[in-house]
């Protein structure tokens, strides 16, 4: 044994082994510096992934709360419709009662009753208006019912339009969800 060893004194390193261990330490430096800017772009990517799922995710949103709004202007039309029509069957069925209760003896009369030819021309001229007045009422609701069937429909659209953005928007959301988490994960 050295006279240095015995007091437990180290001798000092050899220099070669220094620079060994000096390189080695260079060498893992380099390779964590390798990793920290791969994951630095992978983070990058990821923010990037998550800006364009963001946007996606807001254009869905507002489509659907554009179709939200949509739905509830065809719902007040919807429900004026109704209230028009439900109006309009009231007169008609009124002026239904009305032709009802006059007869169809009335005409057999007045063609029977020909004293006053004048009186006639009116009563029958009187006839022809409330008869053209009541089928312009029907052709009217009729239109009025064929308008309340293209909102019902035109409703139905929307409503699946509605629940398909919606979908998306979950879908979405779950997919940057997942790729979050996997990304964390590796």
């Amino acid at each position: 044994l050295s006279g240095g060893a015995a007091f437990g004194v180290e001798e000092a390193p050899d220099p070669s082994e220094i620079r060994v261990h000096m390189e080695q330490t260079r060498q893992k430096h380099a390779a964590l510096l390798g990793v920290r800017q791969q994951l630095n772009q992978q983070l990058s990517q990821l923010e990037i992934q998550q800006g364009i799922l963001n946007v996606k995710i807001g254009e869905l949103e507002a489509q659907a709360k554009q179709r939200e709004r949509r739905i509830r202007e065809l719902k007040k039309q919807r429900d004026e419709l109704k209230s028009d029509i439900a109006i309009q069957q009231k007169h008609l069925a009124g002026q239904l009662r009305s032709a009802h209760v006059i007869g169809s003896k009335d005409w057999l009369k007045l063609l029977l009753n020909q004293e006053d030819a004048s009186h006639l021309a009116r009563v029958l001229a009187y006839y022809g208006y409330l008869s053209q007045a009541r089928s312009d009422q029907i052709r009217r609701l009729e239109e009025q019912i064929g308008r309340l069937e293209t909102l019902e429909r035109d409703l139905n659209d929307e409503a699946t339009l509605k629940a398909e953005l919606r979908r998306q928007t979950q879908e979405e959301k779950l997919s940057r969800s997942e790729e979050h988490t996997s990304e964390l994960q590796s």
